[in-house]
């Protein structure tokens, strides 16, 4: 099983419309943000990497969506605590800190 963040942008006022949408495909949604910033809704994916990419293929197909970006979270083996900011990626690091939010 693999994790992901999906960072979703949509058409001004469509945050409703576009978060309805998303619960109907609760198969693999662990959590639906509405967020600020470069997006308006950050997803929470978990399922294999072939579910995930299908999944996001299928929220393309949601009207008011404009733009979807995913940050799938990685593996990274830790040498020692001296070298763990240069052994994690920015991506890792942002996966980690929304998912243990949760």
């Amino acid at each position: 099983m693999m994790r992901a963040v999906c960072l979703i942008t949509i058409k001004p006022g469509k945050t409703d419309n576009v978060m309805e949408s998303l619960r109907k495909k609760r198969k693999l949604l662990k959590e639906i943000l509405p967020v600020t910033g470069r997006a308006d809704i950050c997803v929470l994916l978990q399922g294999t990497m072939d579910e995930i990419n299908n999944m996001v293929i299928d929220f393309k197909k949601i009207k008011d969506i404009v733009t979807t970006e995913t940050l799938m979270e990685v593996e990274v083996n830790m040498r020692s605590e001296e070298h763990t900011s240069e052994l994690q990626s920015h991506l890792n690091l942002v996966c980690r800190l929304l998912l243990e939010k949760k």
